[in-house]
């Protein structure tokens, strides 16, 4: 057989909110403070993995995806603790989906979702 060299295809990039607030250790924050990053991964041969890489304001990690069924994977991103964010304060998240196929072909693709500063709840 052929040896595949053809990338997995990430498209179809989706966050189930468009903005969430930045969470404050013992502080309550209006909500919401998470959002489900999702995308479409395709690849003749078999999806091997995918991985969410974000940063935003110094601040980064990798989220691990996993297959809902389908073409779909997704990843909870959230929430992010930040205590210098003010409510006025909106920073973009920057999300990049790698997928790998179960040849070791790798494809990337890049969102963005905006966070904003708490703002104290009252009560």
């Amino acid at each position: 057989a052929p040896t595949d060299t053809t990338p997995p295809r990430v498209s179809n990039l989706a966050s189930s909110e468009d903005e969430i607030r930045a969470a404050i250790v013992d502080r309550r924050c209006p909500t919401p403070q998470t959002t489900v990053l999702s995308a479409a991964i395709t690849d003749d041969s078999g999806v091997a993995g995918a991985k969410i890489s974000w940063s935003a304001y110094g601040q980064a990690d990798t989220l691990t995806m996993a297959p809902e069924g389908g073409s779909t994977w997704s990843a909870t991103l959230g929430p992010i603790f930040d205590s210098e964010l003010t409510a006025s304060d909106v920073v973009p998240v920057t999300w990049t989906v790698e997928a790998v196929d179960v040849a070791g072909n790798a494809a990337k693709n890049s969102g963005t979702v905006n966070l904003r500063g708490c703002v104290p709840v009252i009560g």
